[in-house]
């Protein structure tokens, strides 16, 4: 198996030298806590968890550490240790099959299901991650998770080193999150990047067994850190003859502040020279070297002792060669640092066509910001991070005027007055400031008085008053005119406000904050109206009323928009409660009355369509997630799949189950349908089989029907009950005869990706697959041939495809979060992608009369849509989801 040797935690550093651990009798209470949770005894369940931390902090050493521990008492099954500077660590595509090579070195049972998944897919080194997390890690790992009782810890070492790491985690991620690998906990450690924490989602609030947590190093007790450093400086400067040595090294621990790594680059340079160790004491410990008391600040002060240890002031440490050749590095770095990297373009874009209409608008030198029209759209205002505001003719793409100059740092928003001959800026420099637009010059001094970034300004209806949004928690309201407050800051938000609106007579405001509230203010006394609007679960970026001033929308970084009643600063759509994990399935019983899903919490609930209530208590037996329900042709009885490796048989009037559960499959079952008479039930399951039941006695018909090469993700009888098709991560459909357990025709091929969905039309003729190549395909059953080119639009796996009841429209349901309508006959969308989940979309349902559609979405919610108008009719969440 290729594998990066390096990675391994105890091989070198890239250096020649050994990585090193924390120094002994230091980070103990950080390195307890971390092996309490590998081992279980601790508060924290979770699967998952990261340590986060700047620069210097100390992430890889408590690490090291930590998988020291862990050998000891045989918990570490694998780990990765990332690093920029030896190619195969920073090499993405080597971080799965590396762990998986340690796991099977670790487990003889994981090796035995290794060496089975490589005959079957020897090419799998060469396939993206997502591939090779489901074959290498999920796949195997299943096969041994029921006799192997003990947690096994896989450790990934410094995220933010290697390339294109968001592959790796959007794929090992949701498995963690779905407890696809039951037993089997990961250790991450990063800096605080902000594309790292969208993956590892840590500001959601954590579901039993299934999230990940973490901790903050450059948040832990400065006292802590300090006594930490103060020991390992005092063992570094054991063999040094050095007078006064315990103050100097309290000194130094003081200058540390919590940057492990300050320390350790002060002790290297005093160390490198003997002969110089107290001049280079009394340089670092210059008063006026100290560093500022904030983060960034040591971080500053870091980085400049780095650079004059590269670059020393005593000249004799280095040849002329030798400094000539770093100056050189540096010079470099201060290039690149100063080289715009975005393409620093306006584009304008006819909303019908979805065309642009011009070339795009050039003239900024770093990147645009903020972009406003007109109230007439004749003209374009843009702010941008080169600390200008530039004003565009719509029509020919040009500049009108100079750039509007006078901000000292980057533009951030940018808003035309109501009759447009004024615009407002807010920037970085921590002023907002009024132009004309005519003249492109100031019409008043700067508005000062925030102390941190404007975020955002908005002109009041009548054009009198500008609100203005800050980083320093607060809005501000100005007269236009004088360019001087109205009143106090308005003051509330605990965290930056990012966005403003009026309403649309002038009398309110609404602001959304890192806080993840909206809040509502009376303008003329710039007190808060109602109690902040609470219901996202991240950063509000985003506010506007609606023309009557009924209605506020947010949007967020939580990925969902949200709609209130201003009136009563309530939710318009209340959400309905009930699953407490992700919902994986989603089906409608055949009078269109009932609602089925099925969920990570290991129940099934069954919903009133017309009230989006619960009818029954959830039906409770299975002893993991539920992957699939389906409704007899009835509407009497009720199948389940479960991660159990079970089928189950419930009576909808009673909630109870109808035999014992269906036992025979050796893995997780994906799919289960019945057929069309009720007396036939088939599932399908990870074990690569599907398996034949007779509903009445539980009991399988035939011998399991084998062909596919990977698991089975998806089953479905023909209307007439005599075949049925199969999707498999095989990248394989399979048609089976019902009566002989045969396969009708060659595997349908066509995809690119594993299959996650099939569905027969209505008459039985054509076949439709969604895959992980984000396309659908339709296919003639007949002849096993494709009908149309591939459905192409979605953006990410096709999870779920159902047919209208006419056999005219065809759903799908993504990864990319939405849901899209297609016709059969033509291959193309119907509407506009139907939005409004913010994750996966992994089923989807038509009502019997084709008027309403269902979808489930991991983001704990279903949705019921009004297919003749594309609008939601009922949001239900917390419905869990898989």
């Amino acid at each position: 198996m290729p594998r990066a040797k390096s990675a391994l935690y105890d091989a070198n550093d890239g250096k020649g030298q050994t990585r090193k651990a924390c120094t002994e009798g230091t980070r103990i209470e950080i390195i307890n806590e971390i092996v309490n949770w590998a081992i279980g005894n601790s508060r924290i369940r979770t699967l998952g968890y990261w340590i986060c931390g700047m620069a210097g902090t100390g992430k890889s050493t408590i690490a090291l550490s930590v998988c020291i521990e862990l050998e000891e008492q045989n918990l570490l099954g694998a780990t990765f240790f990332c690093s920029r500077q030896i190619p195969e660590c920073r090499d993405h595509s080597l971080i799965i099959p590396t762990i998986a090579y340690q796991l099977a070195h670790h487990l003889q049972a994981f090796a035995e299901a290794i060496v089975e998944i490589l005959r079957k897919e020897p090419e799998v080194f060469s396939k993206p991650p997502s591939t090779q997390v489901n074959l290498l890690l999920i796949n195997p790992w299943n096969k041994i998770a029921r006799t192997h009782m003990q947690p096994t810890v896989v450790v990934v070492d410094a995220l933010d080193e290697c390339e294109e790491i968001s592959s790796v985690l959007s794929a090992l991620i949701p498995a963690i999150y779905n407890q696809m690998m039951p037993g089997l906990k990961f250790l991450f450690t990063s800096r605080p990047e902000g594309y790292i924490q969208k993956h590892l989602r840590i500001d959601r609030p954590l579901s039993y067994g299934s999230e990940v947590d973490g901790m903050f190093l450059h948040d832990v007790e400065e006292g802590l850190v300090k006594a930490d450093i103060a020991k390992f400086i005092k063992e570094e400067f054991e063999e040094l003859t050095i007078p006064e040595k315990d103050m100097y090294i309290n000194k130094l621990a003081e200058k540390s502040g919590k940057l492990f790594i300050y320390a350790a680059t002060m002790v290297r340079y005093i160390k490198n020279y003997p002969e110089y160790i107290e001049d280079r004491l009394s340089e670092i410990l210059k008063p006026t070297s100290a560093p500022e008391e904030n983060q960034t600040g040591d971080l500053d002060y870091l980085y400049s002792t780095v650079i004059e240890v590269a670059i020393p002031r005593n000249p004799r440490e280095l040849s002329s060669k030798e400094f000539e050749e770093r100056l050189k590095i540096l010079h470099t770095i201060i290039m690149l640092a100063s080289t715009s990297w975005g393409e620093n373009t306006l584009r304008l874009w006819n909303v019908a066509t979805c065309t642009q209409i011009t070339e795009p608008l050039q003239g900024h030198t770093d990147l645009v910001t903020s972009v406003a029209f007109s109230p007439d759209g004749t003209k374009l205002a843009s702010g941008s991070h080169d600390n200008t505001l530039r004003l565009w003719d719509v029509a020919t793409a040009t500049q009108i005027t100079e750039p509007l100059q006078g901000h000292t740092d980057s533009v951030w928003s940018v808003a035309f007055s109501p009759d447009g001959t004024k615009l407002a800026s807010g920037s970085e420099d921590v002023t907002a400031r009024i132009w004309d637009v005519a003249t492109g010059t100031q019409i008043t001094e700067p508005l000062q008085g925030h102390t941190n970034d404007v975020w955002s300004v908005a002109f009041s209806p009548d054009g009198t008053k500008l609100a203005s949004g800050s980083g320093d928690n607060t809005l501000r309201l100005w007269d236009v005119a004088t360019g001087t407050q109205i009143t106090e800051p308005l003051q509330g938000h605990t965290s930056f406000v990012q966005s403003v609106a009026f309403s649309p007579d002038g009398t309110k405001l609404a602001s959304g904050s890192g806080d993840n509230t909206v809040r509502l203010w009376n303008v003329a006394t710039g007190t808060q109206i109602t109690e902040p609007l609470q219901g996202h679960t991240s950063y509000v970026q985003s506010v506007a009323f609606s023309p009557d001033g009924t209605k506020l929308a947010s949007g967020s970084l939580d990925n969902t928009l949200r709609l209130w009643d201003v009136a009563t600063a309530t939710q318009i759509t209340e959400p309905l409660q009930g699953h407490t994990d992700l919902v994986v399935s989603v089906a409608i019983s055949p009078d269109g009355t009932k609602l089925a899903s099925g969920s990570h919490d290991g129940t099934v609930r069954i919903w009133d369509v017309a009230t989006g209530t619960q009818i029954t208590e959830p039906l409770q037996g299975h002893t993991s997630w539920v992957n699939s329900v389906v409704f007899s042709l009835d509407g009497t009885k009720l199948a389940s799949g479960s991660g159990d490796n079970t089928v189950r048989l419930w009576n909808v009037a009673t909630c109870t189950q109808i035999t014992e559960p269906l036992q025979g499959h050796t893995n997780n079952v994906r799919s289960v349908a019945f057929s069309p008479d009720g007396t036939k039930l088939a599932s399908g399951s990870w074990d690569d089989t599907l398996r034949l039941w007779d509903v009445a006695t539980g009991t399988q018909i035939t011998e399991p029907l084998q062909g596919h090469t990977s698991w089975v993700n998806s089953v479905v009888f023909s209307p007439d009950g005599t075949k049925l098709a199969s999707g498999s991560g095989d990248n394989t459909v399979r048609l089976w005869n019902v009566a002989t357990g045969t396969q009708i025709t060659e595997p349908l091929q066509g995809h690119t990706k594993g299959m996650w969905s099939v569905a027969f039309s209505p008459d039985g003729t054509k076949l439709a697959s969604g895959s992980g190549d984000n396309t659908l395909r339709l296919w003639d059953v007949a002849t096993g041939t494709q009908i149309t080119e591939p459905l192409q639009g979605h953006t990410n796996d096709v999870w779920s495809v159902a047919f209208s009841p006419d056999g005219t429209k065809l759903a799908s349901g993504s990864g990319d979060n939405t849901v899209r309508l297609w016709n059969v006959a033509t291959g193309t969308q119907i509407t506009e992608p139907l939005q409004g989940h913010t994750n996966w979309v992994a089923s989807v349902a038509f009502s019997l009369d084709g008027t309403k559609l269902v979808s489930a979405s991991w983001d704990k919610t279903i949705r019921i849509w009004n297919i003749a108008i594309d609008s939601i009719l009922i949001n239900i969440t917390k419905a869990a989801f898989c």
